[in-house]
């Protein structure tokens, strides 16, 4: 049904432009604006803004689908977009006053944003979205920018309707929308063209005003995210109502929207004797009830977990926070877990089912019948579910607590309580230098053993002071950073772990305790810019960590559009996760090869991109009927430019082939040539980065082998070092450069490796052997095509096994003849591409379509000799690049033609 103003809302509305200024005081006075059923807007139309009503259908192109198509793509909300409403015509010269329209704007969504003649301002939203215009070229309309497209049948046309009466009853600070269709008038000016007719949703624009009119929620000013976070990072005297907005979140889980960044937020700010404390306003509703419901989509959503179908189950905390799981943390950590519940009872108590009816009633009828039932389980299934998820959301946020003061002179005492708890409080400095105890605390909580592992305490820039203090135990890892400024850093306590204090700049000082660890080592890292010139936040390098941001505040420069939608550049220091995931690959004498890969991944303080990952896999060779297992690992200690790995894996289906040591070694057939092994292998590491282009590896190996030579083949008939048991150790290194233009599809640069190594036999041998090998790539832009030129080579020494001989042929050096078809002690090979730019074409997405032409050439030398000179390939492929990424196939004639299909480039 269409909801219209009331005479009782006008009346309240005029009487509310009339209160004097001492009743608005009041009212800001008690810093939360709302209560629950009490956060109806002000600035309602004071009459019906309409011109008659007109008939509309909103998304009949959503229809038509096969069933097919349904299974993977959803059924999603197709029915109630293909519905015909009933929907009143807005009246430009009577709505509000009077509306003019002043700016259009929108990414997906059309907006277009009016004045209006009661002094506020007006936004009006598009209920159909054009996903393609915020696509690029690579995807837009093409196939798959058709199915991304399609994807809009996911969202519901009246989700914000429904979700302004479940925010009405908690009574949170939103703008009421009102469904409405845009007159064809020629009071829309310049935006006519584009917006006339269109259906929409118009609301009340969260904004300053000027003297005389009544704020939105009363407040004394309105920012957005970025303003708010500059303002929260400037001064403690800009508080933050924490309580309000994980209402808010609650009910975000509820409603199952997750589109909650940066641009779905504003702020109302309320001033209190000094004190400036700010009131999230909840917009763009657009996202709620999302259902995408394809069988396709279920398998992207583990992708991009913004995708949400509103089922009646209890929905996954990383969908639910994937767009706000940095500023969540930094923001709801001052609650305490009776504050959660207590926010839980309260939605629990006030969406009630007569809310829930009164939600999906407030909607065109024809809308309401297909989705009445699945909003109304989803509401109550969900509300039921609200208490363990909320359990679960606070402790993400809590597990490890960062606590951020401003940029202010502030002190921080932090106290370990008997019970094992942390009592953390901040307060700041006034300018005399005496400390602001009039304000209360800043910020004031005690943090529990068994819901918080570790607790940081960021005290920003300023000359600050942190006290630690107290000596009960010491349960709960305590960090605190003290960023620019000159600080004191003080810790009397006597007993129990490290109490680690963290600065690198400024004139510090440090008084410590029996067990105070300090830590001066200079750590930068990437944050969002703030209000750059062009109003939009771009990454910046910051000494010490910022105050958390939501994802889309985070701009990925050069990204393409799956990448930038499903990638975060922020560093995560915080949690765990785990994940299984299959594993497929076709190798030689093994064959099939199927399995499974688990991983379990560990975030820390300054630990990049994590602070340990362990992956343990078991796979499985069909045609060699052998297993094979393996586990990882790799560490990243705290702020260093190491890291450590460990690799341990036991195969039974390794193989390579062997036809004869010499450059003129005779072709064998496929079973003769095949020498299939056992392999064990234990191999730690250490890598040193040395800036961003550079790594050099080094650590020591043990590696054994069990080979199977076929009997008669020539590995078995030569008898050869590594023909039978076999066991080594010794040591690696490896030194790795790129100056590429881009990784994946580089069209200017170089790469360049060398890897050195050296062995002792232990087992069926007594001597030494050694290997370095060497690779230089580089990618020269020529006028139209680029040139691709590779060289390398390897040189092995000593008494060396069979399998770590130097070997040519196969994709990675000599195309056009067999994986390993030439051994001997030393290798040389060169490639040569031209790849060559022919058009642009569609192939699902769109992308360019390149012509390689290539040369191959290599010898193998044994014992100094290398008869029949130099084998030779050339061959003709093509390339498709898209996103970001390649796909090439390339046909090379040498000793036999041979197919390579590459995912990426050849090299």
């Amino acid at each position: 049904m269409i909801r219209t103003t009331s005479i009782a809302t006008a009346l309240a509305a005029l009487f509310l432009a009339s209160l004097p200024m001492a009743v608005e005081a009041q009212e800001r006075a008690k810093r939360v604006p709302v209560e629950p059923g009490q956060a109806r807007v002000t600035g309602d139309p004071l009459n019906t803004g309409y011109r008659g009503t007109v008939r509309v259908s909103p998304g009949g192109e959503f229809q038509g689908r096969g069933a097919l198509w349904r299974l993977l793509l959803g059924d999603n909300w197709r029915n109630v977009w293909a519905g015909t409403i009933e929907v009143p015509v807005l009246d430009l010269q009577t709505y509000a006053g009077g509306l003019k329209p002043t700016k259009a704007g929108g990414n997906q969504t059309r907006t277009l944003h009016f004045a209006g003649g009661d002094g506020r301002r007006y936004v009006f939203r598009s209920v159909s979205k054009s996903v393609q215009r915020s696509l690029g070229d690579d995807l837009q309309n093409t196939f798959i920018g058709n199915v991304i497209q399609d994807q809009n049948s996911a969202n519901h046309p009246s989700a914000a309707t429904i979700a302004d009466v479940v925010q009405d009853a908690a009574g949170v600070l939103h703008p009421s929308p009102t469904l409405v269709v845009l007159p064809d008038d020629a009071a829309l000016g310049e935006f006519r063209e584009i917006y006339a007719n269109m259906l929409g949703h118009i609301e009340i624009k969260p904004d300053d005003v000027k003297e005389g009119v009544v704020s939105f929620g009363l407040a004394d000013k309105i920012q957005d995210a970025d303003k708010l976070l500059e303002n929260l990072e400037e001064s403690l005297e800009n508080r933050f109502d924490a309580r309000s907005y994980l209402k808010v979140r609650l009910l975000d889980a509820i409603m199952g929207d997750f589109d909650r960044g940066a641009d779905q937020w504003d702020f109302a700010r309320y001033d209190d004797d000094g004190i400036r404390t700010y009131v999230p306003i909840a917009r763009d509703r657009d996202w709620a009830f999302m259902r995408s419901n394809g069988l396709l989509m279920r398998r992207v959503r583990h992708i991009y977990a913004k995708i949400g179908s509103y089922d009646p189950e209890n929905e996954e905390l990383r969908s639910i926070t994937f767009m706000t799981h940095e500023f969540d943390r930094s923001h709801l950590v001052a609650l305490p877990w009776s504050e959660w519940q207590a926010v839980v009872g309260e939605i629990m108590t006030t969406v009630t089912d007569d809310v829930v009816r009164a939600a999906v009633a407030n909607q065109p009828p024809s809308f309401r019948t297909p989705s009445e039932a699945p909003i109304m389980r989803g509401l109550e299934a969900r509300r039921t579910y609200l208490n363990d998820l909320a359990r679960e959301f606070y402790e993400m946020v809590n597990g490890d607590a960062d606590v951020f003061a401003a940029d202010g002179n502030e002190q921080a005492v932090i106290t370990r309580r008997d019970d094992g708890s942390l009592h953390v409080t901040l307060m700041r400095f006034k300018k005399d230098g005496s400390l602001a105890t009039d304000e209360g605390f800043a910020f004031d909580r005690t943090f529990l053993p068994g819901e918080t592992d570790e607790v940081r305490v960021y005290m920003m820039e300023g000359d600050d002071r942190a006290v630690v203090r107290g000596n009960g135990p010491d349960r709960i890892t305590l960090r605190v950073i003290g960023g620019g400024g000159d600080d004191m850093l003080m810790d009397s306590t006597t007993s129990g772990r490290r109490v680690e204090f963290y600065d690198a700049t400024g004139d510090n000082r440090f008084i410590k305790g029996a067990n105070t660890h300090v830590h001066t080592r200079t750590y930068v890292t990437t944050q969002p810019s703030l209000l750059d010139d062009d109003k939009k936040p771009k990454p910046r390098a910051v000494n010490e960590e910022r105050r958390g941001h939501f994802q889309d505040q985070w701009k990925i420069e050069g990204a393409d559009f799956a990448t930038q939608r499903t990638q975060s550049e922020s560093t995560r220091f915080w949690g765990a996760k785990r994940s299984m995931r299959p594993s497929f690959d076709l190798r030689d004498g093994a064959g099939i090869v199927l399995g499974g890969v688990h991983a379990s991944t560990s975030y820390g303080f300054r630990s990049e991109p994590f602070a340990r990952r362990i992956s343990a896999g078991l796979q499985y060779g069909a045609s060699a009927q052998k297993f094979a297992a393996s586990l990882d690992g790799e560490w990243h200690p705290q702020n260093r430019d190491y890291t450590l790995s460990l690799l341990a894996r036991a195969s039974g289906f390794e193989a390579q082939r062997f036809y004869g040591f010499g450059n003129d070694s005779p072709l064998l057939g496929q079973d003769e040539s095949l020498v299939m092994r056992n392999d064990y292998i234990v191999q730690p590491s250490i890598f040193y980065h040395i800036g961003k282009r550079t790594d050099f590896e080094i650590g020591p190996v043990v590696h054994f082998v069990d080979p199977r030579p076929v009997t008669g083949s020539p590995a078995a008939a030569a008898g050869l070092l590594g023909t039978g048991v076999f066991g080594a150790v010794g040591a690696r290194t490896v030194l790795h450069h790129s100056n590429v233009d881009h990784e994946t599809v580089p069209g200017r640069g170089y790469r360049a490796s060398l890897a050195a190594s050296t062995f002792q036999a232990v087992e069926n041998g007594d001597g030494a052997f050694g290997s370095a090998a060497g690779q230089l790539a580089a990618y020269i832009p020529l006028k139209w095509p680029t040139l691709a030129l590779r060289v390398g080579g390897q040189h092995v020494s000593g008494e060396f096994p069979l399998h770590a001989a130097a070997m040519l042929g196969g994709r990675e050096t000599l195309r056009g003849y067999r994986y390993n078809r030439f051994s001997g002690d030393a290798s040389v090979f060169g490639n040569a591409e031209l790849r060559v730019p022919v058009t642009r074409m569609e192939l699902l997405v769109r992308g360019d379509l390149g012509l390689i032409l290539m040369a191959d050439a290599g010898r193998v030398w044994f014992d100094g000799d290398s008869p029949g000179g130099w084998h030779t390939s050339r061959g003709v492929g093509v390339s498709f690049a898209s996103l970001s990424n390649a796909v090439s196939l390339v046909y090379a004639h040498g000793e036999e033609g041979r197919i390579y299909l590459n995912f990426g480039l050849p090299f």
